[in-house]
């Protein structure tokens, strides 16, 4: 049942049974789901679509607190008048990106800072459809996307992925991808950002119902690890080939291959598979790590051979340093993860690719029916998801927050004396290695100055090591 008082009036704080090492747990029965978590676990955002409203959860209070921009009058015109708010992001301040959404439809790319909803800046050719989705912990970055016209598509238009950088004076300026070729369909469907800002990723729509998963780099290079090809062919039937229909409406059909009235279709290829509709490839990154490990679904193709092959849907891990693909048939995606950590939808957790499930590895019992954990903080202590119960009137899911604060990080940070603030370098140490994100020059060094690796991912023996990150050096302790 949708409630409509404040939301921090019905925070509720459960705690796992064991009393020495407690797994602290926060929800609501306020609707919303977890959209981020920021990179200090110190804030989440919330956004409640069925209602159009955005929260913040503050880790010091235990509290989720609706944000929402005040709502217009009914004497406004649809234009002017607020009508909704979505909260997509969140800094380690406790800045929020998202929309603010207006009767008419239209929504404008914003920032909520210091109480006040801020619109970033649009593109011109901007139709309905844009927001912010994530921001990096420093505010230096936002990503997101912008539904923009675009006379070279069928529908006239199509989702472009944008980036919006901070400016000295604070403001900030926004760059939209309009020039990158997309498959003609609906485009680029933006839904994380990496930590450091430099790469989008997201679902790009392809052929007739296709969408596979994609990501582009702040200087525009967009990946899509699929095969495209189109293809114009005759549309075939009963052995014959479609000419068109004739004055009185009549089609007209011809045996002949080399008839010039033949009318020919451009077709879509996948992987060597044609999306003719009823085969149709589905997948899409939904969340992306600082080492480089893009968190989603695919479909996978088999036996492939004239347009056609066995498809098959399987949960996935894409390493962008590396180029391999990590999938696993017997889930249906993967939402997020730290370090060996992977997280699935409903209570799904793989533990170095072992199956196991949050409830028995942090030892609680989710309070509703478990729908996914999406975000965590970058140590992964804070770790941020939905649950879900159905709606006795109409039958249909509902979902609520819900948090999990655990006693100890999944990352071991313990060792590490961390890069001043502000920085979006992250190191940490994990099964005796030390991992370095978000840096493009990295060095680690022994106790006595020698140069161990210059990798960003190096297994050492324990003790202490000096790791420079982007000029920047830090103490880390291996155990």
């Amino acid at each position: 049942m949708i409630k409509f008082l404040p939301i921090s009036l019905f925070a509720i704080v459960t705690f796992a049974s064991d009393a020495e090492a407690r797994t602290i747990t926060y929800t609501s029965d306020e609707l919303g789901e977890i959209t981020a978590v920021s990179s200090n676990g110190e804030y989440a955002s919330v956004y409640d679509y069925e209602n159009n409203k955005a929260y913040l959860w503050t880790r010091a209070t235990g509290n989720f607190t609706e944000i929402s921009a005040p709502r217009g009058t009914s004497d406004q015109p649809s234009g002017q008048r607020i009508s909704g708010t979505w909260a997509m992001g969140v800094a380690d301040d406790g800045t929020v990106v998202g929309c603010v959404q207006c009767a008419d439809g239209r929504q404008y790319p914003s920032i909520y800072k210091d109480g006040t909803w801020t619109r970033l800046p649009i593109h011109g050719g901007a139709i309905n459809y844009n927001t912010a989705v994530s921001i990096t912990a420093d505010c230096k970055v936002i990503g997101g996307y912008q539904f923009i016209n675009d006379p070279s598509s069928s529908i006239k238009g199509r989702f472009y992925p944008c980036r919006w950088t901070l400016n000295p004076d604070g403001s900030y300026e926004m760059h939209a991808y309009t020039d990158i070729k997309l498959p003609d369909h609906q485009g680029f469907y933006v839904t994380s950002m990496s930590p450091d800002g430099s790469v989008l990723a997201g679902t790009v729509y392809a052929g007739v119902a296709s969408t596979l998963p994609a990501f582009i780099t702040a200087d525009g290079e967009l990946t899509i690890p699929a095969k495209i090809e189109e293809k114009s062919e005759p549309w075939m039937f009963a052995g014959k080939y479609y000419c068109g229909v004739d004055e009185n409406g009549n089609q007209i059909w011809s045996k002949d291959p080399e008839d010039p009235r033949i009318v020919y279709f451009t077709e879509t290829y996948i992987d060597g598979v044609k999306d003719d509709g009823e085969s149709s490839f589905s997948g899409g990154f939904q969340s992306v790590d600082a080492r480089g490990n893009f968190y989603g679904m695919r479909t996978v193709a088999t036996n492939v051979s004239d347009g056609t092959g066995t498809l098959r849907s399987c949960a996935t891990v894409y390493n962008r340093n590396t180029g391999e693909w990590s999938d696993n048939f017997s889930y249906q995606a993967f939402t997020n993860g730290v370090g060996k950590y992977v997280f699935g939808l409903g209570d799904v957790l793989l533990i170095d690719g072992t199956p196991s499930s949050f409830t028995s590895a942090f030892d609680f019992t989710f309070p509703r029916m478990a729908d996914a954990m999406y975000k965590a903080s970058a140590d992964g202590r804070i770790i941020g998801g939905n649950v879900c119960e159905y709606n006795p009137a109409t039958g249909e899911p509902q979902y609520f927050p819900f948090i999990i604060e655990l006693e100890n990080s999944l990352l071991d940070l313990s060792g590490v004396e961390r890069i001043e603030a502000g920085t979006s370098v992250q190191i940490s140490v994990v099964s005796g290695t030390i991992e370095v994100a978000g840096a493009s020059d990295v060095a680690v060094y022994d106790v006595n100055g020698r140069l161990v690796s210059t990798s960003a991912s190096t297994s050492v023996q324990p003790g202490l090591y000096v790791v420079r990150a982007d000029g920047k050096a830090s103490k880390v302790l291996v155990q």
